[in-house]
């Protein structure tokens, strides 16, 4: 008796402790960053590079990128694309609006690094800046001054 009353308590403590186990498929706000960036760059796996107005650029990036002739995709700062081996490391948090998100990735065999800084505005995460390994920036590429 004693250890059919065992099992059922250490049945019920189990289940508890499932039941107090977030599920996994919400995503923590802070971890959306990290899976916006993975999604674009995920983008740049297909024959052709996607449309740079349908990235997540705040309103000011959109604007230039109209106006702007640029020789390389900004995103993946080539003008050849050939993307591969994509990692995208953990977003930090820089306040409680701004977060930072590495990707290293291949493109046409060499390896790359670039940090994107996203900002959450109105509610949504969205690209302010790429800083590429080699000092290249988004807002440099499109000539417009720093937002910080």
């Amino acid at each position: 008796m004693a250890l059919l009353r065992r099992a059922i308590l250490g049945t019920l403590g189990c289940a508890t402790l499932v039941l107090a186990i977030p599920k996994t498929a919400a995503l923590d706000l802070y971890d959306e960053p990290q899976t916006i960036i993975q999604s674009v760059l995920e983008r740049y796996a297909g024959k052709d590079a996607p449309d740079l107005m349908t990235l997540p650029f705040v309103h000011r990036i959109r604007v230039a990128l109209a106006r702007t002739d640029i020789s390389v995709d900004p995103v993946i700062n080539a003008a050849e694309i050939r993307l591969s081996d994509v990692r995208v490391g953990p977003t930090r948090m820089m306040d409680a609006t701004r977060g930072r998100v590495e990707a290293r990735f291949r493109n046409t065999g060499k390896e790359q690094t670039a940090t994107f800084e996203l900002d959450r505005t109105s509610g949504d995460w969205l690209i302010t800046e790429i800083r590429h390994a080699n000092g290249i920036t988004l807002r440099t590429l499109l000539q417009i001054p720093s937002a910080r």
